[in-house]
């Protein structure tokens, strides 16, 4: 099912996926050209090309909950840290026996 999203710009399609999910956000700090190229850029994408920009993203954005739980926590061993990163993502901690 195709939707229309008003970016302020323009509308712009925007894909739902089974829960209604939208996939497209207007980036507020892009200009319309740049953002359309991005855009094209990534249709052209490979599915091992589309694979590898999610495995990054992934990688970064655990790295920056790294980051703030270090600054948050300075006290934390590296292995209290990852504990507190197993909480922060999968709400668990892991105890070793």
């Amino acid at each position: 099912m195709l939707a229309f999203r008003d970016t302020g710009r323009r509308q712009r399609p925007a894909r739902r996926c089974g829960h209604g999910i939208v996939l497209y956000m207007a980036a507020r700090d892009t200009s319309a050209e740049a953002e359309e190229l991005q855009f094209e850029l990534h249709r052209r994408f490979t599915p091992s090309n589309r694979l590898a920009m999610a495995i990054e993203m992934s990688e970064f954005a655990r790295n920056l909950s790294r980051v703030g739980l270090r600054n948050r926590y300075p006290e934390l061993s590296e292995a209290e840290l990852d504990q507190e990163m197993l909480l922060q993502l999968y709400g668990f901690r892991f105890e070793r026996q």
